[in-house]
């Protein structure tokens, strides 16, 4: 068994140690002129992006990287087989033949690589020509996966084992891993060290998907470093899950923890050098920028692409649902849209939440009424998002939808709503543009920090991305499967022939002065007056109502007025299209838009043929 000295280099060595050698960014000193004896490449947290883009280095260059270093090999730590929809379409077969062409030895499974379930990860374990690797997963007291696998490369003998992570019920749908048991990673390493010191390798690795070091999303997830800090004998941990780029590897007593980053932006590598008989071990990665200045596609792999890419095609054009509306998408980033409470209802229904809520920008197409085939979902949702779920206080959510409102005109990160609705002040300062929020036509204490409520959103969206930052810090309860997936299982299970605008945001341009919301509910129709007057200033005299919101109800235009009473109630107007009469009736809540219902803060909707007018009801 070979002698083992640690880390003697420990700045990066980004590189090739062939005669083809990289040194893009760091220095390469004692080793100059030495060919690495074995070269470990790894990736991580790919998510489905195999695909060379202007970030991903892509599964055709990667093949090439390592055709071309010797005495090298490839592994993955996990979240592989899910993410966008080119690898959730055939559910991860696809991802596994592109592995096998590109040359992969090894993988262990991430937790979204049971987003399919844990039988069609096994069906994908049987199709790959690479070994999946877990020593901590068990189903009816066995072991799912195999334990350990032992690597002989130019003479160097290496043990591997898989870890998943514990929470792994928790961190996809508790239904995809029905009697599987994820175990101690700490007992299992301490299992598998012993197991491989006894077969004598000369360098432990364990293929991890724990986490080592404070995601993207400024989650700590340190499941790595605890493993490393409580079992000796670990040389190496190619860990996976926390996205982390280790550049030059964190050293954790004799254990040195490597990761490479996140959808294939990175290539990380592991060099171990042999020099009589005594081994060093040494971290680095190659980025995107110097992969694809450096290294030429594999051709064969570039043709497997495009034959993948013609097979989904077909895929795309299968019938998954029906609409009898058609849905627009046009203001998705300014107002409540009917595609907007869609999606956001389906996360809510997915999750099992009180409440919900998705980003406008996230949603990018129009669903044409008749027919609805796959690829018509992922046009509207093509990002590939996950469903998340945390609890949020009302604090909080006001805080989440003053930065849903803070980009407006245009932002993609505008809020659309499930089980509960807002009212905001396009024309405040931002931070002070929300005025209520209310759930189940309850008003919210904006400044209440312990009422707690479960929220359903993406896992973008829950990593900060549009600005919100103020779920970075918040436990992940549950993660699902995506949102176009999910979107599919909803349009199928609901009730959509009422699909509408409904009041869930509305946005006015000033708090009410004389409607309240929750004011006192006026028992006589005849003891006030109550005039119809716009919200909006005129913006040009072509268009007087340019300015006000406008919502569609069965093709009919209506748009919204404010209500000044000289009580406080909330009321509601009916009307008789052919004479113009319009009646007002006291009533505690309003469901119908079409008839002029009044939203929570004291605006109305009416149809455009009386918009123009100023219409004075009970004279």
């Amino acid at each position: 068994m070979l002698k083992k000295v640690r880390f003697a280099l420990l700045f990066v060595v980004i590189a090739l140690l062939a005669t083809t050698a990289v040194f893009a960014n760091g220095d390469y000193e004692a080793y100059e002129v030495q060919e690495a004896t074995v070269t470990i490449f790894h990736t991580n947290d790919i998510h489905g992006r195999f695909l060379p883009s202007n970030t991903a280095i892509g599964i055709d260059t990667i093949a090439t990287i390592l055709a071309e270093t010797p005495n090298a090999m490839l592994v993955d730590a996990g979240d592989t087989f899910h993410g966008l929809p080119f690898a959730t379409l055939n559910r991860g077969m696809d991802i596994v033949e592109l592995m096998n062409a590109a040359g992969y030895s090894l993988f262990t499974p991430g937790n979204h690589d049971f987003n399919f379930g844990t039988d069609r990860l096994l069906e994908l374990e049987a199709a790959a020509d690479f070994g999946f690797i877990s020593a901590n997963v068990y189903r009816g007291g066995e072991l799912l996966f195999d334990d350990i696998a032992i690597k002989e490369i130019n003479g160097v003998t290496i043990g591997f084992f898989g870890l998943a992570h514990p929470d792994t019920p928790h961190l996809t749908n508790p239904v995809n891993v029905v009697e599987v048991t994820f175990a101690d990673p700490i007992e299992a390493a301490r299992n598998s060290v012993e197991l491989l010191q006894d077969m004598d390798v000369d360098v432990i690795v364990a293929l991890a998907h724990l986490g080592s070091g404070a995601r993207s999303d400024y989650r700590v997830d340190g499941w790595a470093i605890e493993v490393a800090n409580a079992v000796s004998g670990i040389d190496i941990i190619i860990d996976g899950h926390s996205h982390n780029l280790h550049e030059d590897g964190i050293r954790v007593g004799d254990t040195l923890i490597v990761q490479a980053g996140d959808h294939g932006r990175i290539v990380g590598r592991v060099d171990i050098f042999v020099n009589e008989d005594e081994i060093t071990i040494v971290a680095g990665h190659i980025d995107h920028d110097y992969a694809v200045e450096n290294f030429t596609p594999n051709a064969a792999i570039q043709a497997l692409i495009e034959d993948i890419q013609a097979r989904q095609s077909e895929v795309m054009d299968i019938v998954v649902a029906y609409l009898s509306v058609t849905l627009y998408q046009a203001e998705i980033r300014s107002e409540e849209m009917p595609l907007g409470n869609l999606v956001a209802d389906a996360i809510r229904w997915g999750a099992g939440t009180e409440l919900a809520f998705t980003n406008g920008g996230g949603i990018r197409d129009v669903l044409e009424a008749g027919d609805v085939t796959k690829g018509d979902i992922i046009s509207v949702l093509p990002f590939g998002n996950y469903v998340i779920t945390l609890e949020v206080t009302p604090a909080i959510l006001r805080d989440a939808m003053e930065n849903g409102v803070s980009a407006l005109p245009g932002g993609g990160r505008f809020p659309q709503v499930s089980g509960f609705a807002f009212t905001f002040n396009p024309d405040a300062e931002d931070g002070e543009r929300i005025i209520s929020i209310s759930v189940d036509g309850e008003y919210l204490d904006l400044e209440d920090t312990t009422t707690v409520f479960t929220l359903a959103t993406n896992n973008f969206i829950a990593a900060g991305g549009d600005a919100y930052t103020m779920f970075v810090y918040l436990p992940i309860l549950l993660e699902f499967g995506n949102q176009d997936e999910i979107l599919i299982e909803y349009i199928n299970y609901a009730d959509l022939e009422n699909l509408r605008v409904e009041g869930r945001i509305v946005a006015v341009s000033a708090e009410p002065a004389d409607v309240v919301p929750g004011g006192e509910v006026i028992e006589d129709e005849e003891d006030y007056e109550a005039a119809i007057l716009p919200i909006d200033q005129p913006a040009t005299e072509e268009d007087p109502l340019a300015n006000i919101p406008v919502r569609y109800v069965d093709g009919v235009r209506f748009v919204a007025f404010r209500v000044f009473a000289n009580t406080l109630g909330y009321y509601t107007l009916t009307w008789d299209s052919a004479t113009g009469t319009v009646t007002v009736i006291d009533i505690t809540s309003f469901t119908v838009a079409e008839s002029g219902g009044f939203n929570d803060d004291g605006t109305v909707y009416v149809p455009w043929e009386f918009a123009v007018l100023q219409l004075v009801a009970n004279q």
